[in-house]
């Protein structure tokens, strides 16, 4: 991404490019849980941001009994039709931005959809906000966190 870090490669047209995606997704969960003491892997909370939380999304799929958590702001889902593992166990927040002209109509829902069909628990907040980041997102992750 030109003038900005990403997890992952986008095509020319600025799609996601899912078999780059998919390469990632090994190292990443490794990295991650390098950095978990063993005795604590339950229990984990992702968080991701936009680009972010497209790799989120790619990490719970192939690693879902990784997370606890997860909160996705801003999401995309990272494969056209994802078939997520059971995801019972996982509470997730998806905050979508009311004015958001990165996203699409619809992708936080669409996400949301993969994730419902999982058995995750989903909680999808839009927020009054574009895409950058702000204290409305923290204003409605720290009650569901509290949750």
């Amino acid at each position: 991404m030109p003038g900005g870090y990403a997890f992952f490669e986008r095509n020319e047209d600025r799609s996601l490019n899912e078999d780059d995606i998919r390469s990632r997704v090994p190292g990443t969960i490794r990295a991650i849980k390098e950095r978990i003491p063993h005795g604590r892997r339950q229990g984990v909370i992702g968080l991701g941001y936009s680009n972010g939380a497209i790799m989120l999304s790619a990490l719970l799929h192939r690693e879902p009994a990784l997370f606890a958590q997860v909160i996705l702001l801003r999401p995309l889902t990272p494969y056209a039709s994802p078939t997520y593992p059971p995801l019972r166990h996982v509470r997730v927040l998806v905050l979508e931005a009311e004015h958001d002209a990165r996203r699409s109509p619809g992708d936080a829902q669409r996400q949301c959809e993969f994730l419902l069909a999982a058995g995750a628990k989903v909680t999808h907040r839009i927020i009054a906000a574009e895409h950058p980041l702000n204290r409305l997102d923290i204003e409605a992750i720290r009650p569901w966190l509290k949750g």
